[in-house]
């Protein structure tokens, strides 16, 4: 096993040979700015929004979009009877991305409020909705509000991640 001293040494050497590296070529300002493979796109603040009834709202992002957004929704509504519930949802273009069922309620209660991260490449208008749905309610008139915020773009498209199991340890050979 490598003493500490010699970790310590081979920590130095590496850090002088980056510095000087680094002194040589000098560092970029940090860019947020959509890579050049999405030319003709922008990254638009979504403010195109409506309530469609008290059950819909949508939003509609416009043409030649790319870029992180983060999509919030809310909604409440009224019980009107005992085991009432209200469920929301999000999606984009049909295709789910969060939704929340509640557990019964009385009086006037909100839903959790959902959130979807997405990353968004698209020539034509594509619609967003937040759905809710009640049973034994009443849903506030005014509909699920929805808002739609940029999110900055760090060039990463996607990433995953979790923890391996350890190996198990190999059977001890035994003597005869």
């Amino acid at each position: 096993m490598p003493s500490a001293l010699k970790i310590a040494s081979a920590i130095a050497a590496f850090s002088l040979a980056a510095a000087s590296a680094g002194a040589q070529t000098p560092a970029a300002p940090a860019n947020f700015a959509l890579p050049h493979a999405y030319e003709g796109y922008s990254q638009p603040e979504i403010t195109q929004c409506a309530a469609a009834s008290p059950l819909r709202s949508s939003c509609t992002v416009p043409a030649m979009t790319a870029g992180r957004y983060v999509i919030l929704a809310r909604a409440s509504a009224t019980a009107t009877g005992a085991g009432a519930v209200q469920a929301l949802s999000i999606s984009l273009g049909g295709q789910p991305c969060a939704s929340v069922k509640s557990n019964p309620f009385t009086g006037t209660k909100g839903v959790p409020p959902l959130f979807c991260q997405v990353t968004l490449l698209t020539d034509t208008p594509l619609t967003i909705t937040a759905d809710f749905a009640v049973e034994n309610a009443t849903p506030d008139p005014a509909g699920p509000r929805m808002i739609i915020r940029r999110a900055p773009w760090n060039g990463v498209i996607d990433a995953k991640g979790g923890a391996l199991a350890p190996r198990p340890a190999a059977p001890a050979a035994t003597k005869k």
